[in-house]
């Protein structure tokens, strides 16, 4: 859910949409998307190693617990967007970022380093894609997600 009620509505032909109205993003699949992300307080004693885990979950409570997967057309091995990625099954994958890990522990989440803010800043960017449209049939099924962010002190 995005906090900044100012976004622009942007032409439905652009790779990214957002609605004011409905708090919703929309997104062309393997469009990279910068997501900022606000540490609210930042104690110095923290562990250096933060990472955030970030995870697509289902929105509607009937469906949380089912794994957001992507579609069996977009998992093939030879589909051109799984060409050395060992991964193919991630809906969410991480873009130019430090220590990725795609984790499989009852969810699809990628887990990537956090840079620690520099003095006086308490934001970071994380760049994200999503490499399945939610209208996928054997995938999300048009159900509606929610991207979940969590910040870890270790791995």
């Amino acid at each position: 859910m995005f906090q900044n009620d100012s976004l622009d509505l942007a032409p439905a032909v652009a790779p990214l949409r957002y609605s004011s109205s409905l708090k919703r993003l929309y997104v062309k699949d393997k469009t990279v998307i910068p997501f900022l992300l606000k540490v609210m307080s930042y104690a110095p004693y923290v562990d250096e190693n933060l990472y955030v885990r970030a995870q697509l979950q289902f929105s509607d409570r009937q469906y949380l617990q089912d794994i957001v997967s992507r579609c069996p057309n977009h998992t093939t091995p030879d589909h051109p967007t799984n060409i050395c990625f060992p991964n193919p099954e991630h809906v969410v994958r991480a873009d130019g970022l430090e220590e990725v890990e795609y984790l499989n522990d009852g969810a699809k989440a990628v887990r990537f380093k956090f840079s620690i803010p520099l003095t006086g800043s308490s934001h970071g960017y994380a760049r994200l894609r999503f490499m399945c449209p939610n209208s996928c049939p054997g995938g999300m099924n048009r159900r509606s997600t929610d991207l979940i962010f969590i910040l870890l002190n270790s791995r």
